[in-house]
C-alpha cells in the first residue's frame, strides 16, 4: 500500500472524524486561511485524496458541496496499522499484554490463571527461552501461570513501541484475550462475542520531544530543517494531550523517518530506532 505524505494523512483523518460532515469542514478551513499559498496547499492536499480514491468530492464553482469517504479512505489507517505491526515480534506484543495483567506479591511478579491459545502457549515458550519468564506453571484447567524475571519485567523501558489499538473506533488487533483495569489490579475476559483487544502501547511522548529538544543541535540539520522537526515535536505534543492516538502515530512515524533520512550522529539514530522499531 502506497502511503499518504503526512499533512494529507492528518485531513484525512480529519475527514474521517466528520464523517458525512467533511465537505462543510474542507469549505470552513477554505474560508478560515489566511493566503492564497495555504489555501493552494489545502485544495492540493483535497485533490490528492480525490485522485487517490479516498474521497470523492463534488464542487458548487470553487467551493466543496457535496462528497463521500471510499471504502480506500475509510480502510486507509486500519491497512497502514495492520502493515507497521508486523514489525514487531510476536512474542514481543504478547509479553506486553501479559504485563499490563500482572499482579505483585512481596518481590515476585506473575501471572496466575490465565487461560492462552495454542499459539499463544507456544508464544509463552519462547518468553521462558529468552530468560523473560520463570516458574511456568500449569494451574489445573483454569489456565496457566509463570513469574517475570528482571529482564522480562523491564523488557519495555527505554524503548517506544508505537501501536495504537482503535482507529475510527474499530478494534484491528483481535485475539480474544482482554485486559481491563491498571496493572496491578486487570480483569480477564475471554472468548465472548465481543472480547477484542481492548490494550494499546503509548509511547512516552513527553520524553520523546524532550529529547528532540535537548540534542537537536547534535542532529546536523539545516535551519528549515530545525524548524521543521521542532514544528513536528509540537504536533507530537500537542495531539497526545489531545488524545488523538490516530494522528500521534502519523506525526510520531513522521518524526521517526525524518531521523533516519535527514538527521545523523547517535543520539539521532537511537531516537529514530525507539520510535520506529
Amino acid at each position: 500500500m502506497s502511503h499518504l505524505d503526512l499533512e494529507t494523512e492528518e485531513l484525512l483523518h480529519e475527514i474521517l472524524e466528520s464523517k458525512k460532515e467533511f465537505p462543510q469542514i474542507l469549505m470552513d478551513k477554505l474560508k478560515g486561511l489566511a493566503n492564497i499559498d495555504d489555501e493552494q496547499r489545502l485544495r492540493a492536499k483535497m485533490k490528492a485524496l480525490v485522485d487517490g480514491g479516498y474521497i470523492t468530492l463534488k464542487y458548487a464553482g470553487v467551493s466543496p458541496m457535496f462528497g463521500e469517504i471510499e471504502q480506500k479512505g475509510r480502510s486507509y489507517f486500519v491497512i497502514k496499522e495492520q502493515e507497521e505491526t508486523k514489525r514487531f515480534n510476536t512474542w514481543e506484543k504478547l509479553l506486553w499484554r501479559l504485563l499490563k495483567c500482572k499482579t505483585q506479591c512481596g518481590d515476585v511478579v506473575s501471572v496466575n490463571f490465565i487461560q492462552l491459545t495454542g499459539d499463544e502457549e507456544i508464544t509463552l515458550r519462547k518468553l521462558k527461552e529468552l530468560g523473560l519468564i520463570i516458574n511456568y506453571r500449569r494451574l489445573g484447567m483454569e489456565g496457566v501461570g509463570f513469574d517475570f524475571s528482571y529482564d522480562g519485567l523491564h523488557y519495555f523501558e527505554g524503548r517506544q513501541a508505537v501501536i495504537s489499538d482503535y482507529y475510527g473506533g474499530t478494534p484491528i488487533i483481535n485475539n480474544n484475550m482482554n485486559f481491563y483495569g491498571d496493572v496491578s489490579n486487570s480483569n480477564i475476559q475471554q472468548g465472548t462475542t465481543s472480547s477484542n483487544q481492548a490494550t494499546s502501547i503509548y509511547p512516552d511522548v513527553e520524553s520523546i520531544v524532550a529529547a528532540i529538544r535537548k540534542d537537536i543541535e547534535t542532529y546536523n540539520l539545516k535551519p528549515e530543517e530545525k524548524e521543521e522537526l521542532l514544528e513536528m515535536a509540537d504536533d507530537a505534543e500537542k495531539a497526545h494531550k489531545e488524545k488523538k492516538p490516530n494522528k500521534l502515530k502519523s506525526i510520531l512515524l513522521g518524526i521517526g523517518r525524518f531521523l533516519k533520512d535527514v538527521a545523523v550522529g547517535v543520539a539521532a539514530g537511537v531516537l529514530a530506532h525507539q520510535i520506529t522499531y
